[in-house]
Formats: structure tokens, sequence, C-alpha cells
């Protein structure tokens, strides 16, 4: 199910996009009108919530809606569908596996990752349904998680996401507008995220009408190194695709800093340019070439 008139990304266009993800846009699995509105969705990845999106007396009814609805997508959106299935420790486990196995989506999101164990059980679980190709993304969202997110994140995963709301629920702190109180936990992530080689997701802005709040908060993740973003609403989702991508200023001046590179140390606007500023401009220009051409594919 395409939306009329719109340009359909190849598979492969559609696949980078999904394994590193500027906008992780999250739908409730409970609400079918939601669901249905899938296809016209303008986020990288649409994570379709079975966990913290949906009541526990709606489990079962939510599993229904998100299989009768996602049997109708064809598969360039299902390739950027994946769905955050209920915790390993829960009751819903099983079933949420069995669900997925049955559905090509593209790709699994376990919640509250603490056991390495989950990541193997729901590879296993999907390889024996013949989803041999499903990305794996995972949420830290737990002191335990956080305290053992360098392991938990060598287990093959494809990409992580940083829940900061249940991570202070866990740790008994409050949640304020600098988010200080989060600031330790959200950078182990994205360091543990960086040395695994997995694409990394910051935390959400759950103010979803606040888009001044959504762009400063996303600034500052992309400032520890995130490259991408947990979106609630569609407009966050546009918001955040546009933040994590590099802005004309930071091409241009990339640009000059690499016309200039030959010779050595030197001041560039008053500022020291070396090796290390090289380095970065070199990886700013690959990012900015390689997300055009996704973006620019038939």
């Amino acid at each position: 199910m395409t939306p009329p008139g719109s340009t359909r990304r190849s598979d492969a266009v559609a696949a980078a996009l999904v394994r590193e993800p500027r906008s992780m846009l999250f739908v409730p699995g409970g609400d079918p009108s939601k669901l249905a509105k899938i296809p016209a969705l303008i986020a990288d990845i649409v994570v379709v919530d079975l966990e913290d999106g949906v009541a526990i007396n709606n489990k079962t009814e939510a599993r229904h809606s998100v299989h009768d609805t996602l049997a109708h997508f064809d598969q360039a959106t299902l390739s950027r569908v994946a769905v955050r299935i209920n915790s390993m420790e829960s009751t819903y486990w099983e079933d949420d596996l069995l669900l997925c196995g049955e559905l090509n989506i593209g790709g699994l999101v376990i919640p509250k990752l603490a056991n390495p164990e989950a990541v193997t059980v729901a590879r296993h679980s999907m390889s024996m349904k013949g989803q041999s190709d499903t990305l794996y993304f995972a949420g830290i969202e737990s002191l335990a998680g956080v305290r053992d997110c360098f392991s938990l994140l060598s287990t093959g995963l494809s990409g992580v996401y940083f829940g900061a709301e249940d991570f202070v629920e866990d740790i008994g702190g409050q949640r304020t507008d600098s988010g200080l109180e989060v600031l330790y936990a959200r950078s182990q992530v994205v360091l543990a995220a960086k040395l695994a080689g997995i694409a990394a997701i910051d935390q959400a802005v759950i103010a979803v009408h606040d888009l001044d709040r959504f762009r400063v908060d996303a600034a500052i993740g992309k400032s520890l190194g995130y490259t991408g973003k947990i979106c609630l609403h569609p407009k966050q989702a546009l918001a955040s695709n546009e933040v994590f991508v590099p802005s004309p200023a930071e091409i241009a001046r990339a640009e000059r800093i690499v016309a200039t590179s030959e010779t050595g140390v030197q001041l560039l606007d008053g500022m020291m340019v070396d090796a290390v500023h090289l380095r970065a401009a070199t990886r700013l220009l690959a990012r900015h070439s390689q997300i055009n051409g996704r973006l620019l594919s038939p």
C-alpha cells in the first residue's frame, strides 16, 4: 500500500535509511486508525509499539490489529517498519515473536534490554520463521542496561535507542528541562553504540507539540554523537530528519577545511584547524553525500 503520488525508494535505499535512521517514529499498536497511516509517514523507520504503547488489557487485540493491518502493506512499506515487542520477562514475549515471524517486517525492537539472551532468542525465533534479514534494535532504559551497555550492544544489533523516561524512573530521579539528570547515561549509551559500530538513536521529547524544544534537544543529541532520534509525532519526525543532516553552514565550512588541508595547522575564521578537524570535515561530507544519495535515489 503506497500512498498515491509518492516516490517509492529503492529497496537498497530504504534498507539504508532503516539501518541508520534519522527518525524513529513510534505508533501505538492498539490504534488501527494510526496503523493505517503508516505508508504515508515520512519517518526513516516506523516502530509499531506493542509494549508501552498498548494497555495491558488490550495486548491481544492490539496484536490482531497489527497483523491485520500490516498484512495489507506492500514490501516497500514493510521494509521500513519495525515492531517493538514486549520484554522477554513479560507474558507477551512469545506471542509477540510469533506475530513478528509472520510479518516480513524490516526490524524488531527489543525494549529495556538488560539480558543479551533476549537478542539471541529473538533472532533464533525469527530465523525459524524464515526471517533472516531482520534488523534488531534495542532500548537501553534501565540502571542495569546502562551499567552493562558496552557488552549488551556487542550482540549483533543494528541500533540502539536511549530511553530516558524509563531510566529516570528506575533511578528515582526527576526529569528537568536541562536534562542533566540523564547526561551521564545518555553519553554512555552513545559511546557504547559507537564502539559497537551501530546506529545511536537519541531520547524522546514527550512534549509532542513543542517543536522548538524538540529541535534543541535533538541538536544536543547530535552534538553527543547520536545520528537519529525517537519521535512520538509525525511533525517530530520531519524535524528530526532536518536536524540529523549536515546543515548548509556545516557543509560549507567542511569544504573549506578540506580545500585548505595541504597547509597543515592553520587558522580558519580565527579558529585553529589541524588533522583532527580535517578528519571530522571529511566524515561530515561523506555523511552528506550518503544521505543525499539515499534521498535522491528513485
